[in-house]
């Protein structure tokens, strides 16, 4: 039977309890899709209490189930409260919740159980991602359409604050470093760094990615070092730590302050710095640019069961006269590669399902290289890992584009959408740009 779920969410990570549901759902019901996110303000009574007017991510989900009626609300409250889910008054805040809205034609009016939702066809965060995913839709009751019942829209103007893609997440880039190509310096003090990480965050950001070192010092200095020299990283690992901790810090305390939670990525390739931060700050992803060059930063991911980004690179910090070889596909050297590499982490105990691969644009590779790349991005998902991409503002767009880092956003956005049903992640320095980019692209192709 094909059923309509509505899922909504307004406290602590709510990009995140969303997926965590989906991922519990797609358990018990197959041929899922998901429809856009949609961002509007609380739904609440006269008199409610001013702390929970909290604005709610809401989405709707389809699919398919062997389970009757009853037995589907039984395991989607049991699906509620392993998510955290608790007692509360109706209009409260919550973590999760999620209401079946139809289930096929079926009209069902039990004490427990109400088919159809008696309330859909009022609620515009039911309406408009339903409308998304299956317009043609038939109201068992009504027996009109989706279509038919939203009309011309004009009752939803205003509605929504803003639209955000189920897929793929978002990575935001947050540089506190003093001299990064595209935004070098920009926040580098702790309230530059706050105001970013929550704007970030409000943009819809699924993750956010914290760098305290330029990679990027072999192509600014490339004149300087001869083909054999190593270049040495601008800051040491003690260095890196002491820009990290006090923002950090004043990040996740802010967010606890406003009752908001969110993952933490951190980009280094000291493993000294995450041994010194995992146990905390709420890091999820240790972002590794130097490729699984060392093994002790191997070892940390396979202890702690992080997501491990695994990125190619020959050397890093980078330099633009020490490239991957032109005389073979590009696509095939990092094929090898990757597998190769693959096969180190696994057999020192990183989980296949933990490792993100990042093809490394702007990396080693010239303009060319990275564009062929990106036009055959699906050909890497055939190693099963999952896919992150890291182009934004990269130096590749000199090809195209004469126009500074800080201002290359709407090609960054361009192709992010392109780009997006390939990728599980996109990392950007512009959330708000690349999210619109994606939804539009996503709306014109499914």
């Amino acid at each position: 039977m094909t059923i309509v779920l509505s899922l909504g969410t307004n406290l602590r990570n709510r990009l995140d309890n969303l997926h965590s549901a989906v991922a519990a759902l797609k358990k018990i019901l197959s041929n899922v899709k998901a429809s856009f996110i949609y961002e509007n303000e609380a739904l609440l009574p006269s008199g409610a209490p001013s702390s929970w007017n909290i604005p709610y991510y809401n989405m709707v989900i389809m699919g398919d189930t062997q389970l009757d009626p009853l037995a589907l609300l039984k395991a989607i409250k049991q699906i509620e409260r392993d998510l955290g889910r608790t007692p509360a008054d109706h209009w409260a805040p919550r973590i999760i919740d999620i209401d079946i809205i139809f289930y096929n034609q079926l009209i069902l009016n039990k004490e427990e159980l109400i088919i159809p939702h008696k309330e859909a066809c009022n609620r515009p965060f039911v309406m408009i991602p339903l409308y998304q995913l299956a317009p043609s839709f038939k109201h068992p009751v009504l027996q009109s359409t989706i279509e038919s019942i939203i009309g011309n829209f004009k009752q939803y103007v205003g509605t929504f604050k803003r639209t955000i893609p189920f897929e793929p997440k978002i990575m935001g880039v947050l540089n506190i470093t003093k001299n990064s190509f595209s935004d070098g310096g920009k926040f580098f003090h702790i309230d530059q760094a706050i105001n970013q990480a929550l704007k970030i965050l409000d943009e819809g950001a699924y993750i956010l990615d914290i760098g305290a070192q330029s990679t990027n010092v072999g192509v600014n200095h490339a004149a300087k070092f001869t083909e054999k020299q190593k270049i040495k990283p601008e800051l040491s690992w003690q260095e890196e730590l002491e820009n990290l901790t006090p923002v950090l810090k004043a990040i996740t305390d802010e967010l606890t302050r406003q009752g908001k939670k969110i993952k933490l990525s951190i980009d280094s390739f000291y493993p000294e710095v995450f041994k010194h931060l995992l146990d905390k700050y709420p890091i999820s992803i240790i972002n590794d640019v130097s490729g699984a060059g060392d093994d002790k930063m191997v070892d940390i991911a396979a202890a702690t069961g992080l997501k491990y980004v695994l990125m190619h690179s020959i050397e890093v910090p980078t330099r633009i006269n020490k490239l991957i070889n032109f005389d073979v596909d590009p696509v095939n050297q990092l094929m090898f590669w990757t597998t190769e590499k693959v096969e180190y982490l696994t057999s020192r105990g990183v989980s296949p399902d933990k490792i993100i691969f990042d093809p490394g644009i702007g990396f080693d590779k010239s303009p060319s290289q990275c564009l062929y790349i990106m036009r055959n991005l699906h050909i890497f998902k055939e190693m099963g890992l999952q896919i992150l991409l890291g182009h934004s503002r990269k130096f590749f767009m000199n090809s195209f584009l004469m126009l500074p880092p800080s201002e290359r956003d709407l090609e960054t956005a361009v192709i992010s959408a392109q780009m997006s049903r390939n990728a599980d992640y996109i990392r950007v320095h512009n959330v708000e740009a690349t999210m619109r980019a994606i939804v539009a692209h996503n709306a014109v192709t499914d």
